[in-house]
């Protein structure tokens, strides 16, 4: 725990094994101890992976609540070190508490360059899909659904093809693009 460099590495790195493994407990108990000591130069570089797998622990473990927390740490990052991979868990995070603008603005940030760009970009069509569709009506007995205009699904479709056209260098990449 005293080593300047030593500690922070290897909770990162035992962070990683945990989640991996899929110990998602210990791996949050873990990364939530580097986010911890955020205020500390030597854990500086190391926030916004944990940041990004508490996001992910909290989707996979379905603890919803525990985004929040993980929200108002993200706001604690120094503006020059917020980069896509935070914009992107934010985001998603976002989305899953069905926060679709604060989740659009998010995934907006994210860098054309980036390596989450593809799933950003993604998650923005399922928000426009989300957007569109109203909450079903009770239907009587028998009653078929009503008719779904054409044009309310245009601008998701838009955002899905302009997946499609991205590249598939990575098999994340690809898999998003089948999706």
């Amino acid at each position: 725990p005293d080593h300047p460099t030593a500690y922070p590495d290897a909770l990162t790195l035992l962070g990683e094994t945990y989640f991996r493994s899929h110990q998602f407990l210990s791996a949050n108990r873990t990364f939530k101890e580097i986010v911890k000591h955020s205020g500390e130069p030597r854990f500086e570089s190391y926030q916004t992976k944990a940041l990004g797998r508490l996001v992910d622990i909290a989707l996979r473990i379905k603890d919803y609540n525990s985004l929040d927390e993980i929200f108002a740490s993200m706001n604690k990052v120094p503006p020059a070190a917020v980069g896509s991979s935070l914009a992107y868990a934010k985001g998603k995070g976002l989305f899953a508490k069905k926060d679709f603008a604060g989740a659009k603005a998010s995934l907006g940030a994210v860098d054309i360059r980036s390596e989450y760009l593809h799933q950003a970009q993604y998650l923005l069509g399922l928000i426009a899909v989300k957007e569109a569709t109203p909450p079903p009506a009770p239907l009587k007995e028998g009653e078929a659904p009503p008719q779904v205009p054409p044009s309310r699904y245009v601008g998701a479709i838009s955002l899905f093809q302009k997946v499609t056209q991205l590249p598939p260098d990575t098999p994340e990449h690809r898999q998003v693009i089948d999706l």
